[in-house]
C-alpha cells in the first residue's frame, strides 16, 4: 500500500498493522516533514518499509535536497516520487532527472472499512497483479487497515512497500 503521512500517531499505528501481518508499505512525506519524524522515518527504513515523496509541485532540485536530508537521518535515499496534480510532461522531467514517478490506484476516497468496498477492491486486482494502490493518508489507514489487510491475507494477496531506492 502507499500510504501519505498525516502525523506520527497514525504512522506510528500504521507501521504497527503492516509489522503485524509482516507486511511492507510506501509511506509519502512531504519535503516539509522530514525534520519532524526522525525517528519513525529511522523505523520505516529498518522495518524493511520504504519511503517516497509528494506534495503539490516538485522540482527534481527540491527532491535532491530532501534526499540529502532523508539520508542523513535514515542512510538512505529515494526516487519515488508521487504527484497527483502535475501533468505527465513533469513527471517525464522528473524521470529524465532519475526519478520514479508513481502513478498508484486512488483508493484514498473509498471506504475500505466495508465487506462491500473490499471484495470490490479484490475482483478488480488478480493476486498475480502488480499494483500500487494509493490508500490515503495514515490517519484513514490507521483505521480501516485491519479489515482490509485481513481481508487481503484471507484471499491470499501480498502487500509490499513500492521501492526505489538509490
Amino acid at each position: 500500500p502507499v500510504i501519505r503521512v498525516s502525523d506520527s500517531d497514525s504512522l506510528s499505528a500504521s507501521l504497527d498493522l503492516l509489522d503485524a501481518y509482516g507486511w511492507t508499505g510506501l509511506f509519502l512525506f512531504r519535503p516539509s516533514q522530514l525534520d519532524s519524524y526522525h525517528d519513525l522515518l529511522r523505523r520505516i527504513c529498518a522495518g524493511g518499509h520504504s519511503v517516497g515523496f509528494t506534495g503539490q509541485y516538485l522540482e527534481a532540485s527540491h527532491l535532491d535536497s530532501a534526499n540529502e536530508k532523508l539520508s542523513l537521518i535514515t542512510g538512505c535515499k529515494s526516487r519515488v516520487v508521487y504527484l497527483p496534480t502535475v501533468d505527465n510532461q513533469h513527471l517525464s522531467q522528473l524521470s529524465l532527472s532519475g526519478y520514479c514517478p508513481l502513478q498508484p490506484a486512488d483508493l484514498s476516497q473509498s471506504d475500505l472499512n466495508t465487506a462491500s468496498a473490499v471484495n470490490s477492491l479484490l475482483r478488480s486486482y488478480r493476486s498475480s497483479q502488480i499494483q500500487p494502490l494509493f490508500l490515503g493518508d495514515s490517519q484513514a489507514f490507521s483505521r480501516c487497515g485491519d479489515y482490509l489487510l485481513r481481508r487481503l491475507k484471507a484471499n491470499q494477496y501480498y502487500c509490499t512497500g513500492w521501492r526505489e531506492i538509490l
